[in-house]
């Protein structure tokens, strides 16, 4: 272990994560990088996923515009 400036142990952890590239149009590849594993989640669920999301983001930006609340922030 190595010490810091205040003398406390700095901690190590393993961190293990997996870089997926999929395309989202014919012009636009997105790239997730995930700590999901690949037996549940392998990248064909990632890509339905990701459109589920986006799809949430479009229609929360649009009731957002509509209601006027364009400057609304969410911390939850």
């Amino acid at each position: 272990m190595t010490k810091n400036k205040k003398a406390t142990p700095t901690e190590f952890y393993s961190l293990e994560f997996r870089i997926v590239r999929f395309s989202a149009s014919e012009d636009k590849d997105v790239t997730v990088v995930t700590n999901l594993a690949q037996s549940s989640y392998p990248a064909w669920k990632l890509k339905e996923l990701y459109h589920l999301h986006l799809g949430i983001e479009t229609a929360f930006r649009s009731l957002k515009h509509t209601l006027g609340l364009s400057n609304f922030h969410a911390k939850k």
